[in-house]
């Protein structure tokens, strides 16, 4: 008798009924989201430099010289890609652009932070969950 009717959320449906809500086209929306991602990425990339990288000391010379030349511009980094700014850190010949191996030689303890933090993929609902969140903050502030 009740004009109300309860589902549970279908996963299939999940991100359409979100897009809906906030009344976001198709497309708009998968831009959107993949760029929060990125932007993710990059903000995560940038808290490792910032917590564990910016102690180390690479013992090769002509490394090292990269190495602090990636953390003296590390903060001004204006591109979108995290894949590429840690790979300013390690531009030499002997780690070719791989940090995990530089991290291999002189802070092995560190690859299972940067694996976790870097590399690992949060799930699609926690990423739509700050996704959301997100607009939801924008737009209260901006009201």
């Amino acid at each position: 008798d009740s004009p109300y009717y309860f589902l549970r959320m279908n996963e299939a449906h999940r991100n359409s009924m979100i897009r809906a809500l906030l009344g976001m086209t198709k497309s708009n929306f998968n831009i959107e989201l993949k760029s929060f991602k990125n932007e993710m990425k990059l903000k995560n990339a940038k808290s490792f430099i910032r917590n564990h990288l910016t102690s180390l000391v690479v013992p090769k010379q002509d490394e090292n010289v990269q190495f602090q030349k990636g953390l003296k511009s590390y903060e001004s980094y204006d591109g979108n890609s995290y894949e590429k700014l840690l790979s300013y850190f390690v531009r030499g010949r002997t780690y070719q652009g791989e940090l995990e191996r530089l991290l291999y030689d002189i802070q092995p303890d560190l690859i299972p932070i940067y694996k976790e933090t870097i590399l690992s993929d949060m799930t699609e609902k926690e990423l739509i969950r700050l996704f959301v969140e997100t607009k939801i903050d924008t737009t209260s502030s901006s009201s």
